[in-house]
């Protein structure tokens, strides 16, 4: 007990310091408003324009694959030594209706039209015109441009195609059973058409890419082409086809537009929200509207978001398409602390000084709004910590963007909460603060403002007579006496209401805790006069903060006393666990359902064009497979060992199963030696098995067969201008289609260790493809990490800070269940697992801890019975939450509406987590109810058995726990003693303050009364 006394004893000292520093804090800023508000501003417009540095990254093959995998690795390996992959222009063609035979005639000659017309595209470079052939790949220079598509069968040869006459002119040279060899090698039909039928020689699409220049100094040029490129395809229509057409840059320009169009949405949920505020802090009265405090409030999260993205910007960190998430979540998380610190303020009763109703509040409203940030923090730093960009970009912008709203809301609008105060005090409109509501003049009838109308009458008669009489004797007195005696007079009407004040608060009081007075009683009684004494101020010692009882509103009131009331009884508690108990089962059967898988069509917006050719690709070439190329490093392959090797490999590639058998793996090795069988042995210095038998004579045959099979050229790299050592070459498969990711990540790690198995020299498997499938490889590891580390962290957080470690405990299960539950939710959604619904899930953790950290710490810091505490913490805090909540789901609204299925898949996640999380407070705080209820059951049970021999072992651990208890409560006497210097000079201070509310009340009424004169 010991160990967990001391843990105890701290717990309550880093809130008791935490509740100090912002006692502290609330001080400052209330003597200093207008400094707190203009230095804010300066941080704010120092960090906002690093918004306007670019560091947008719109590349796929970056902001979704893992940074410094083996993938990434090998793909800047073979950039090196083969040069950057050339770019690819593609053209997906269906017949006019869809669905037609487009191996025909008509169609095919409409195909000759198009490739012509891209021929004649050009754009103009600092007075140089660029036609297609001067950027086009060519294998040599001279070389046709390199081009795959149907129109090989004919070597792009208009002439040689029209000698065709009829549609079965056409079938016939592109049957299959004929092997015929186009200009870049020999042709695949079935790689060439889309859903073919081989024996009727039928096809329903076509497909023609042209491969472009992308050296660094072409590539600018080439990009210019390429939107004429687009722009070409477009605009000209023809009769009897239809084009879907795909540039290396679309994928770039539909992300970047995504950005752009959505930009508006931030727009709309800026207005939602300040509506929102607007609604629920102002007043439709003249001196109570506060819509200028609530604009303030919405400023705080926009300065906080400006502040951030700037930050992030000066520091250079990449901003992905995700990062366009990151206003509409702060502003749904930013709301939350301004209901908080402005209810808890307007819980403060009036009869404080402003200074003092905003140390108490910001006291406690400090504390909650620090727990919540923290871990919000924390999680999305851990978030940050992914290898993938588009996560980790986003979490970092996100978690600096909290901290500045943080920051901001803790000083900014504090600052402004004490400027709104001081001007209702003076009775000053709202929006217009020179003008006075002439409803508000003088501090007499806002005492009395909630009396009955013929007692405000009264008043103010005479009210009217103490002005004339005050106006008589300020014309025969001078100054100094008028202000002495006014002081005088009030600070007697204000410790009388005081003392009226304090006395109804005591009954109250003394009526909510009447069983805590009663046990307290029955023990004074037997201790001398000196205990009690000690006792009672013992007990006014702890009450310093929240010593009067708060001012509810009318929503806290129904949280408290309606909905806290129906939630704490027995069998309401009993069925929300049950209910939510049973939506975890299901929810742990329908996660195990889930499956990986990554659109990228889901990045575009709705309207993209790149989606109809996608879902066309999808439904034509479905069967047709992945090229993957088997690199081998540095091999001496002038030895005939290392020769059979090269053709060995090929072979183990070409019967895995994942390959695909229509479509042969090639081999420059495996044809080079074919090439030599029918050649001279003298001329060509060949041995007995046809094999050139030295290096010399290997790198000279080699030199003759690589000019006459020129599409082997790019798959030998030589060391050296002689070509006498090849650094680098590469044999090319086809992989069979593949469906998913599971599939995919399969063929991974399946190639990657077949070739490993086999050592041979320093050789590995690529595929453009193969980084995008690290990302399914370390998807789901990066899911257990972070939910692992941002759980702990947060645990951590609430163990300490929420006073005991049982709350902490309660709040991991809550976050736990939650997560599971939007597992489950994902299911009925149709969401995948995948980067965007990883961040999802990361952002839950804090979203959860955000609620439930407010809640548990409101109910650890009220008094009475569990059913009471829980109550009474729904009546502090359960309004705000609500409020925040809606806030939340107002912010990402608007996301349902976007033209990105990825922004609709952040709505359907975060919606879900926002409503999962507020019900499931309900379960938390019933889950602790009838733990404790089930102790005192059984305690209860084993008073009953008189013949239970562990009877008097409970009762001497109860009593044992009782002086636990009471040396807990001894070892915090010394944070007390603290609080009672704070409350002395709390009261100095309302001394102070009356005065100077007295000196401007009389200014007030003297400038009042000299207007009515003029």
């Amino acid at each position: 007990m010991g160990c967990i006394q001391k843990f105890l004893s701290f717990q309550l000292a880093i809130e008791h310091y935490l509740s100090l520093f912002f006692f502290s804090l609330a001080k400052l800023i209330s003597k200093n408003p207008k400094k707190v508000i203009f230095f804010s501003i300066i941080i704010t417009l120092a960090l906002s324009p690093g918004n306007m540095i670019d560091n947008s990254e719109s590349a796929n093959d970056k902001i979704w694959v893992p940074e410094g995998s083996e993938a990434v690795k090998n793909k800047e390996f073979y950039i090196e030594k083969f040069g950057k992959q050339p770019r690819p222009e593609s053209v997906l063609i269906t017949a006019n209706p869809e669905g037609n035979d487009v191996l025909t005639k008509n169609v095919i000659s409409q195909v000759f039209d198009l490739y012509e017309k891209v021929q004649q595209i050009s754009v103009n470079s600092k007075g140089t015109q660029y036609f297609f052939d001067d950027l086009c790949i060519k294998n040599y220079p001279g070389a046709p441009c390199f081009i795959i598509g149907i129109l090989d069968y004919w070597q792009f040869n208009r002439t040689e195609f029209e000698k065709c006459v009829t549609d079965q002119d056409v079938k016939d040279i592109l049957n299959p059973i004929n092997l015929t060899i186009g200009l870049f090698g020999p042709l695949n039909l079935s790689t060439l058409v889309g859903d073919l039928d081989p024996i009727a020689v039928t096809g329903k699409a076509l497909e023609i890419t042209f491969y472009m220049e992308n050296s660094d100094d072409l590539v600018d040029i080439v990009e210019d082409w390429e939107q004429e490129y687009l722009d070409t395809i477009t605009k000209n229509l023809f009769p009897n086809i239809d084009l879907y057409v795909e540039a290396s840059r679309s994928g770039s320009d539909e992300v970047s537009r995504v950005t752009k169009e959505d930009l508006k949405l931030v727009f709309i949920s800026i207005g939602l929200i300040s509506a929102f505020v607007l609604a629920l802090l102002g007043k439709f009265k003249r001196r109570q509207t506060q819509f200028t405090l609530a604009s303030f409030g919405i400023l705080s999260i926009l300065m906080g978001i400006g502040a951030g993205l700037g930050l992030g910007g000066y520091f250079k960190i990449p901003s992905p398409p995700t990062v366009s998430i990151t206003p509409f979540l702060v502003l749904g998380l930013g709301a939350d602390g301004i209901f908080i610190i402005f209810n808890s303020f307007q819980e403060i009763p009036e009869k404080y000084p402003i200074q003092t109703r905003l140390q108490k509040s910001l006291a406690h409203s400090g504390v909650s709004i620090t727990i919540s940030t923290l871990t919000n923090i924390l999680a999305f730093f851990i978030g940050a910590s992914s290898k993938l960009m588009g996560i980790s970009s986003f979490c970092l912008y996100t978690g600096i963007s909290i901290i500045f709203v943080y920051i901001f809301q803790m000083t900014f609008f504090v600052a402004c909460v004490e400027l709104d105060a001081r001007r209702k005090l003076k009775g000053r409109r709202d929006c217009f603060y020179c003008k006075y509501s002439n409803k508000n003049k003088n501090k007499n009838k806002n005492k009395n403002e909630n009396e009955n109308e013929n007692e405000n009458e009264n008043e103010n008669e005479n009210q009217n007579q103490n002005q004339n009489q005050n106006q008589n004797q300020n014309q025969n007195q001078n100054q100094n006496q008028n202000q002495n005696q006014n002081q005088n007079q009030n600070q007697n009407e204000i410790d009388l209401n005081e003392n009226d004040l304090n006395q109804n608060e005591n009954q109250n009081e003394n009526q909510n805790e009447i069983d805590l007075n009663e046990n307290d009683l029955n023990q004074n009684e037997k201790n001398s006069e000196m205990d009690l004494e000690k006792k009672k101020n013992k007990k006014k010692k702890k009450k310093i903060i929240h010593k009067d009882k708060l001012v509810l509103s009318k929503f806290s009131r129904f949280m408290q006393y309606k909905y806290g009331k129906f939630i704490t009884q027995k069998y309401v508690k009993i069925i929300i666990l049950l209910i939510f108990f049973g939506a975890f089962i299901a929810s742990i059967i329908l996660s195990r359902k889930l499956t990986q898988d990554f659109k990228f069509s889901d990045l575009f917006p709705g309207d993209s064009y790149l989606i109809p050719k996608y879902d066309r690709e999808d439904k034509y070439f479905s069967e047709v497979g992945m090229p993957v190329n088997i690199i081998i490093k540095s091999t001496d392959y002038s030895k005939p060992e290392n020769q059979n090797k090269t053709m060995d490999l090929l072979e183990l590639v070409r019967t895995s199963h994942l390959m695909n058998s229509q479509i042969s793996p090639t081999s420059w090795m495996d044809s080079f030696i074919d090439y030599l069988q029918d050649k001279d042995p003298v001329i060509w210095q060949l041995d007995s098995n046809k094999r050139p038998n030295s290096t010399d004579a290997f790198y000279e045959d080699l030199s003759w067969f690589l000019g006459n099979n020129s599409r082997f050229k790019g798959d030998i790299v030589f060391a050296n201008e002689q070509q006498t050592w090849i650094d680098v070459s590469k044999m090319k498969a086809t992989y069979v289609p593949l469906k998913n990711a599971d599939q995919e990540v399969d063929a991974l790690k399946s190639t990657t260790g077949v070739v490993n198995d086999f050592n041979f020299g320093d050789s590995f498997p690529f595929a453009f493809a193969y980084p995008f499938f690290e990302q399914f490889a370390v998807i789901k590891k990066e899911v257990v990490q972070n939910l692992i580390l941002a759980g702990a962290a947060v645990f951590v957080i609430c163990f300490f800070l929420l006073i005991h470690p049982i709350n902490g405990i309660l709040v991991l299960i809550c976050l736990a269940m939650i997560d599971v539950d939007i597992l489950g939710s994902m299911i009925l959604w149709g969401i995948d697992i995948d980067a965007v619904s990883v961040t999802n899930l990361v952002m839950a953790v804090g979203l959860c801890i955000d609620y439930s950290a407010h809640l548990a710490y409101a109910i650890m810091i009220s008094k009475g019975s569990k059913n009471e505490r829980v109550q009474s913490g729904l009546g502090i805090i359960g309004s705000s939450v609500i409020l925040a909540g809606l806030s939340t789901f107002l912010g990402i609204l608007v996301l349902a509406f976007a033209s990105s299925e990825i922004f609709k898949t952040f709505f359907k996640m975060l919606f879900t987590t926002i409503l999962i999380e507020n019900e499931n407070q309900n379960e938390n705080q019933n889950q602790n109810q009838l733990e404790n209820q089930n102790e005192n059951e059984n305690e209860n049970q084993n008073k009953n058995q008189n013949e239970n021999p562990n009877q008097n072992k409970n009762q001497n651990e109860n009593q044992n726990q009782n002086e636990n208890e009471n040396q807990i409560e001894n070892e915090n006497d010394e944070f007390i003693t603290y609080e009672i210097e704070i409350e002395n000079q709390i009261e100095n201070e309302n001394q102070n303050q009356n005065q100077i509310e007295n000196q401007i009340e009389n200014q007030n009424q003297n400038e009042n009364e000299n207007g009515n004169l003029d």
